[in-house]
């Protein structure tokens, strides 16, 4: 269920009435109303998610709407219903007057529910980004309304990425890159299957206390796996954030964890991964997803170790030179 709060806007009763029947069987809350006037009248005094308009209707017509909609609540992301002969007049609002996308009529309804995810997603990544350029990161992130793991008191994987989505909007204005740290615990599972999932807990906890004590205010953390914690280090270049990553895992692997020795590196450690927004075209999944792919290569150069996606690109360049030197 999508969860979303819409307005219809259909002059046609009959496909009002079923329009709104399928959202709220999707779990939408859902108000209709007959004409554009009622629409802004309604958004004069409640909160929406998503306007959803006809093109065509008598008086104000789906464009004047969306151009009010804009004007009055310019977060809310309007979706276009259209009859085959105005699809270009459709295209052109997307293009000119920001209308989030558009429908064919007679609206399939799976269609509909993907559309509606996909303008929920661009609405809270845009009202995130809002607050990145006021300033409020911190207020971005303690505001998810996702629930603080219990075990460590960290935020978890949706966090992470709305966090970043937030970063990405502040630090492109600023023109500032910023790192992400991705680690996790080598042989995890292991280490349940010979102490327990209690150990296993105490272990988590003594670890993020541990990474609590190596980062700077300001920064964040979030649990993003059963033992996969992921960082975001502000005001930091690479180096830097290497360097922070490397102190963590040199402080882990120091530690003595209850029943540590028993693990195939004869104690705890974590591999370390690193990746660093490019300040241009990443998005968050690509910014994280290098993170995970840093980490992944310090687990298979043998663990206990950090990677940063900034050398191994430029070893896999000089990799791929070689060979194709070697061809040529």
């Amino acid at each position: 269920m999508s969860g979303a709060k819409i307005l219809i806007v259909e002059d046609d009763p009959g496909v009002r009435r079923v329009l709104e029947f399928r959202l709220k069987a999707s779990g939408n809350s859902v108000t209709a109303v007959e004409s554009g006037r009622d629409a802004l009248a309604i958004l004069e005094r409640e909160q929406f998610d998503i306007v959803l308009t006809d093109l065509c209707m008598p008086g104000m017509d789906g464009i004047a709407l969306l151009k009010e909609v804009k004007r009055l609540r310019p977060d809310v992301q309007v979706i276009i219903l259209t009859a085959y002969g105005t699809i270009d007049t459709a295209i052109e609002a997307l293009r000119d007057a920001q209308a989030f996308d558009y429908l064919s009529k007679p609206v399939d309804v799976d269609a509909l529910n993907s559309r509606i995810q996909a303008a929920l997603a661009a609405r809270s990544e845009q009202v995130l980004v809002s607050k990145a350029k006021s300033g409020r990161f911190q207020t971005a992130v303690a505001d998810d309304p996702e629930s603080v793991d219990p075990l460590t008191g960290f935020p978890g994987a949706d966090s992470l990425r709305r966090a970043v989505c937030c970063l990405i909007g502040r630090s492109a204005r600023a023109r500032r890159r910023f790192p992400i740290v991705m680690l996790d615990v080598d042989h995890f599972s292991y280490f349940k299957l010979l102490n327990g999932k209690r150990e296993g807990d105490h272990l988590l906890a003594e670890l993020a206390a541990l990474i609590r004590q190596n980062i700077r205010k300001g920064d964040f953390v979030f649990r993003i796996g059963e033992d996969r914690f992921a960082i975001i280090l502000q005001e930091l270049d690479d180096k830097g954030a290497e360097a922070i990553a490397d102190r963590i895992r040199g402080c882990v692997a120091r530690y003595v964890f209850q029943g540590g020795e028993k693990q195939p590196l004869g104690r705890v450690t974590v591999s370390v991964g690193v990746s660093m927004w490019d300040g241009e075209t990443m998005d968050a999944e690509t910014v994280i997803g290098e993170a995970v792919d840093a980490l992944e290569k310090a687990k298979d150069d043998g663990r206990n170790l950090t990677r940063t996606m900034r050398i191994y690109r430029e070893v896999m360049r000089d990799s791929i030179g070689r060979r194709t030197g070697g061809e040529a």
